[in-house]
């Protein structure tokens, strides 16, 4: 099965013929150019997937579901940014190692065992939000700083289940992150995981 500009197609591996089977399809959150996965889910339809989407269309092409999970996200240089300011000023003072000693005591106290920087099956994106930069022309710059956003694509799909992680956000609470557990023949959520570090460092053992 191909889904490609909001219509779907179904290959005969045996014959070769392909059938459009769905057409003026909207799945929600995806693009021309969003990169998309397919499979057959026996007895519901064909699911279409990215890290961070999952969709159901029936045999007749119909959307039995259609969701999207924000990503958990970062911004990183900020440090960079106030220790250019304290040594300018004339200050000595190690920020990014006091972080690391914070973001270390918050983890323990949180019940992590250890720390690891290894992100088992994620996928990051990073970006340039903003920056400084110096030379003498745009061929040849050299960045003073830079501000940028790291977004955290992680998700691992079995026979019967997606799991995502995704941010939730509130007006009245604090951002929380969590690894939900999709069922692929309804769109339920069958199981969400409260996590302690949005980073999306976990391994799930079928």
């Amino acid at each position: 099965m191909l889904f490609e500009n909001k219509k779907g197609y179904k290959f005969d591996l045996s014959s070769g013929k392909i059938d459009l089977f769905a057409q003026d399809i909207e799945l929600e959150n995806v693009k021309r150019k969003t990169p998309l996965m397919a499979e057959y889910v026996a007895g519901a339809g064909y699911l279409i997937q990215t890290p961070q989407h999952i969709s159901l269309l029936t045999p007749d092409g119909a959307v039995k579901y259609s969701k999207y999970f924000d990503p958990p996200s970062s911004i990183g240089g900020l440090v960079q940014v106030a220790q250019l300011g304290l040594n300018i000023a004339g200050v000595d003072l190690d920020i990014k190692g006091n972080l690391d000693n914070i973001k270390m005591l918050s983890s323990l106290s949180g019940g992590a065992l250890r720390v690891s920087n290894d992100q088992t099956d994620a996928v990051v994106e990073e970006s340039v939000v903003a920056g400084l930069y110096t030379g003498p022309d745009s061929s040849s710059m050299t960045p003073v700083f830079e501000v940028t956003k790291k977004r955290f694509f992680n998700s691992k799909s079995i026979q019967g289940h997606k799991f995502i992680v995704a941010k939730i956000k509130s007006e009245n609470a604090p951002t929380k992150h969590h690894i939900y557990m999709i069922n692929k023949k309804t769109g339920a959520i069958d199981t969400q995981i409260e996590l302690l570090d949005k980073t999306p460092n976990y391994l799930l053992m079928k």
